[in-house]
């Protein structure tokens, strides 16, 4: 008769537990495994793992006690037991993978009814793991089509919010897309606009610093550099189990309550912690801050400023700024091939002034006004003129005088010898029109001198052309 093999041996799960329901773990208790050289020519030879993982088995026995508060509660499940089978994938996606597939095809090394396939429903309802965001996403493709649930307790890329392509991955732990831009505003929030940023090279590092980058840069944070570095039922049911997964929502008896989003990720929250070293040598953790995203945009990020501690048990914030603020009176110029926050600070030209921190182009002031010694504001133009207090003033007024006290008394002479043959040859008439016109050509020039006013502008410009045009007239009349 046909008998359906498994190629390789069967998977033996580290912790296991008959029940009603069996439920699958998949943890890493070790961190990793012995290098071994492949030749090809004999079957590769099981992981040997190396590097024993307590925390990963302190999440198992989060399971066990989880399932044991079940099986042991007349309110929860009554009639119905819970099992488990737990597996060590030693941190390796490839073992990840291969235990999932186990679980899926029932795990068995042969199958000998000729009337059934190798493939057949899964025995397993649902998937709690893994703690890694790689592993989870290689399994997540791999049971996403036979709706198989995967709860990660740990798994936080915000890539797997993704349910066109991993459809059936809920998880207890927020997503990394909260987290990237929490850790943008907190870096926003000291007034840092010019860092570097350090991920690990996997889907978690990878993914949530992409949403860091796109956050920062809306936020106006310069990204210096990224550097990374290693490290059995039918479909139907098993399709309304994961449907009722998606619809719980309970409190804890701390208050904290549960539930899981249209993506299949809880409430993000998080505490900001402080490694604050005391003076015996001793790192305490102190919560400083809480920042979460079920509240408005501004009222998400809370932190204590008083209470943290920078380096040196300093409690002044550092500055992280390529270039510092450009103060008024001055306009930003970037600095050619460096990011968008370098810049220097060109003060404004005369007759330019800017008002604001950081302005980008100055501000011509109006026609009337001009620019103060700062070029933080424009401010009214000085009225100039000639006083008669000034040196130039007084020589001019003099000079203006005794211009008309010459012509006073060449006008005098003249009428006096007005009878005379010489005064009457030289056209006696123009001559005193002449004179008049000289006297006043001297009294306009004292016109000019003083402070102007609208009516004084207006009558200075026309008696001068008047008497200016009477003088040449009888200049050039005399001539002819």
């Amino acid at each position: 008769d046909p008998i359906c093999r498994q190629i390789d041996n069967s998977e033996i799960a580290q912790l296991s537990q008959d029940g009603d329901i069996v439920l699958a773990g998949i943890f890493y208790f070790h961190s990793s495994w012995k290098n071994r050289e492949n030749t090809y020519t004999q079957k590769p030879l099981a992981l040997q793992c190396i590097s024993l993982n307590f925390r990963e088995f302190q999440f198992a026995q989060t399971m066990l006690f989880a399932i044991e508060e079940i099986n042991n509660s007349t309110d929860l499940l009554p009639g119905i037991s819970l099992g488990y089978n737990i597996y060590d994938t030693c941190g390796s996606i490839p073992r990840s993978i291969k235990v999932a597939l186990a679980l899926n095809n029932g795990n068995n090394n042969r199958s000998s009814n000729p009337e059934k396939t190798c493939t057949k429903p899964a025995e397993m309802q649902a998937i709690v793991g893994e703690t890694s965001s790689s592993p989870s996403t290689a399994i997540s493709t791999l049971i996403g089509p036979f709706h198989i649930p995967l709860i990660s307790h740990f798994a936080t890329c915000a890539c797997l919010s993704d349910k066109t392509k991993y459809p059936s991955f809920i998880r207890t732990i927020p997503s990394d897309y909260y987290q990237s831009r929490a850790l943008a505003q907190l870096v926003k929030h000291f007034g840092w606009t010019w860092v570097g940023a350090v991920r690990t090279n996997d889907d978690y590092g990878n993914n949530g610093m992409a949403i860091f980058t796109e956050t920062a840069e809306q936020l106006g944070i310069c990204l210096e550099y990224s550097v990374s570095f290693f490290r059995t039922d039918s479909t139907e049911k098993i399709q309304k189990i994961l449907q009722q997964i998606k619809k719980i929502n309970f409190k804890t008896k701390e208050g904290e309550e549960v539930y899981f989003n249209e993506n299949g990720d809880p409430a993000a929250k998080y505490e900001v912690i402080n490694w604050q070293r005391r003076e015996n040598g001793i790192v305490d953790f102190v919560t400083v801050g809480l920042y979460d995203a079920s509240l408005p945009l501004n009222k998400q990020l809370k932190l204590q400023n008083k209470s943290l501690l920078w380096a040196q048990s300093s409690t002044q914030v550092p500055v992280s700024v390529c270039s510092e603020m450009c103060p008024p009176g001055t306009r930003k110029v970037h600095q050619k091939g460096k990011p968008v926050c370098c810049h220097d600070c060109i003060r404004c030209a005369e007759g330019e002034m800017s008002n604001i921190t950081d302005a980008v182009t100055c501000v011509r002031c109006p026609p009337e006004s001009w620019s103060n010694e700062r070029r933080d504001a424009c401010k009214n133009k000085e009225a100039v003129f000639l006083s008669y207090e000034e040196i130039m003033g007084i020589l001019l007024t003099t000079a203006a005088l005794f211009g008309i006290c010459i012509t006073a008394i060449v006008i005098i002479i003249f009428y006096r010898n007005r009878k005379t043959p010489l005064v009457k040859a030289n056209n006696s008439e123009l001559s005193f029109l002449l004179l008049f016109s000289l006297t006043l050509c001297f009294l306009c020039s004292l016109t000019f001198i003083g402070q102007p006013s609208k009516w004084s502008c207006m009558l200075r410009h026309t008696a001068f052309g008047i008497t200016f045009v009477l003088c040449l007239s009888c200049v050039l009349g005399k001539t002819m």
